[in-house]
């Protein structure tokens, strides 16, 4: 079963903004499914891109992100099946919408006013 996150459309102070229901990936012994699914206003959208910021993860923990044939889903496969696979990374994703780009860099609009990330428990 995936782990979905949904990205919606969020205005602050007249900007565009994305707002991301981040939450913590459990550890399990096969390989997950994250997906981040547009909502909303959003859900006619297209993902444009995704990328880890730095530090970046270890290489072999998370496979290489897909966007889905309608362009609103974006699936990054994660292998959380140890301690060593344990921590978190933050990323920055970009979304089409609407005939502009709204981005996370910068701008994101999370509880926590930083830059989203993915915990792997």
């Amino acid at each position: 079963m995936p782990n979905i996150i949904n990205v919606s459309l969020d205005t602050v102070d007249g900007q565009d903004v994305l707002k991301i229901a981040d939450h913590g990936v459990p550890r399990y012994s096969i390989k997950q499914a994250i997906v981040w699914e547009l909502a909303g206003k959003l859900t006619n959208g297209d993902f444009i891109d995704f990328a880890w910021n730095d530090p970046q993860p270890p290489d072999g923990i998370f496979g290489t992100p897909v966007v889905g044939g309608h362009g609103n889903s974006l699936t990054v496969t994660d292998v959380n099946n140890s301690p060593d696979s344990a921590g978190e990374w933050s990323y920055t994703i970009s979304v089409s919408w609407n005939g502009k780009t709204i981005t996370t860099k910068g701008v994101v609009y999370i509880d926590a006013s930083k830059d989203p990330i993915i915990i792997n428990k």
